[in-house]
């Protein structure tokens, strides 16, 4: 009966480390300098298509990278924002949710997203279209789906 008690520990042990290294430590990306320059390389060339950006946060760290880019509404219009959707598109990112909000994409692990609807920005006192991109495990996991 120990015999069985220590065997079946010993399955439970073994299943949370290969859980532990399979899902957690594999997901891990270890490419984010690489991907960081792509995304931001992107967002340049999506940002080049107009609007005058009055907000940026550049920001790669260890396993993960943020790339944030804030619109001044009053210079965007709707030809911009499709022009921005369009961008996305021909820089390889794929369309995998959209609502009249936002629409969100993935390319190499990394996922972005572009506000259809103006936010309101405190700091400057305006309203904003946000373009964000993101690379991390999460991203990493649910852009594979």
């Amino acid at each position: 009966m120990k015999l069985l008690k220590a065997l079946i520990v010993g399955f439970l042990v073994l299943g949370a480390m290969y859980v532990f290294f399979a899902k957690v430590l594999v997901n891990s990306p270890t490419d984010t300098a690489e991907k960081y320059r792509k995304m931001k390389s992107d967002m340049d060339w999506i940002v080049g298509r107009g609007g005058r950006a009055v907000f940026s946060k550049d920001n790669e760290r260890g396993s993960a990278a943020l790339i944030i880019r804030s619109i001044d509404a009053r210079s965007v219009d709707e030809r911009l924002l499709n022009a921005y959707r369009d961008a996305f598109i021909s820089r390889g990112w794929n369309v995998v949710g959209s609502n009249e909000k936002e629409i969100s994409f993935c390319k190499d692990g990394g996922r972005a997203a572009l506000s259809l609807v103006p936010e309101w920005f405190p700091e400057k006192q305006i309203d904003i279209y946000g373009l964000s991109m993101e690379y991390n495990s999460g991203t990493v996991m649910n852009c594979r789906r």
